[in-house]
């Protein structure tokens, strides 16, 4: 019977691994994203092309990731959401996990489309994700150059990732965020499209903003780990003590 209380407690952990996989790999790199600014960082050679580029990253490679040397390149905001993420001049793995990708860094948002790219891997408050929540008027501020550039949410749709419509230029400025419509490998792509209202200087003020989002970005990470742990290790607990209860119930009869 000792055997097969084993057995079935490992059976038990297994499903539950399996089971809370995805909420561990979301905690393991808001884990990682509050560690980035304090680590030193390797340099990232290899950028993805265009279809691979959103595609969620294996558990191996968060594991691995350890930030990216690149300068970020600019910051976007998202006030609705109360989050602000990094964004780097090139599209690769870990500039993805560690923020959002610029498709088209010769773009300038005084004219063009521009374009980022970012990783959704399930949680709404991590990494692009957050994108999933917007909806029509909404506010985007892109930090850029020294600049403020202000988008106002037009439409949002899912498409095929072999639609390259969305990267084309456009006749007026524009701002075009895209994600994985899910956080599995999936070929569609989720796409927000965002008309320029207005660009002006960073000011003191904007900048209180950025660090107040900054942190709440922070923070949020941070309750993403304790929460996952707190859920995960109460499951393990509890679960073990019912199958020894029901095992020791079993045996009495």
């Amino acid at each position: 019977m000792r055997k097969s209380s084993y057995l079935l407690i490992l059976v038990y952990w297994t499903a539950l691994l399996l089971l809370c996989f995805p909420m561990l790999k979301q905690s393991v790199l808001s884990y990682k994203l509050n560690q980035v600014s304090l680590a030193e960082t390797k340099v990232v050679e290899q950028p993805l092309n265009q279809a691979e580029a959103v595609q969620p990253p294996t558990f191996s490679e968060i594991l691995a990731f350890q930030g990216t040397d690149q300068a970020i390149s600019g910051k976007l905001l998202i006030p609705s959401a109360q989050f602000l993420v990094p964004i780097y001049p090139t599209v690769t793995q870990e500039s993805l996990l560690a923020g959002g990708g610029m498709l088209f860094p010769e773009r300038s948002p005084q004219t063009d489309n521009v374009v980022l790219l970012g990783h959704h891997l399930g949680n709404q408050q991590l990494l692009f994700g957050q994108l999933l929540s917007l909806t029509k008027k909404d506010d985007l501020y892109l930090d850029y150059e020294g600049e403020v550039y202000h988008y106002q949410v037009t439409t949002t749709k899912i498409i095929k990732e072999t639609d390259l419509s969305v990267l084309e230029e456009t006749t007026e400025p524009q701002l075009t965020l895209i994600t994985c419509d899910k956080p599995t490998q999936t070929d569609q792509r989720f796409v927000v499209t965002a008309r320029l209202i207005n660009r002006s200087s960073v000011t003191n003020e904007f900048v209180k903003t950025e660090q107040r989002l900054e942190k709440t970005t922070s923070k949020r990470n941070r309750q993403n780990v304790w929460r996952v742990a707190a859920v995960f290790f109460s499951l393990i607990v509890i679960g073990t003590l019912i199958i020894l209860r029901l095992l020791r119930e079993e045996e009495m009869r």
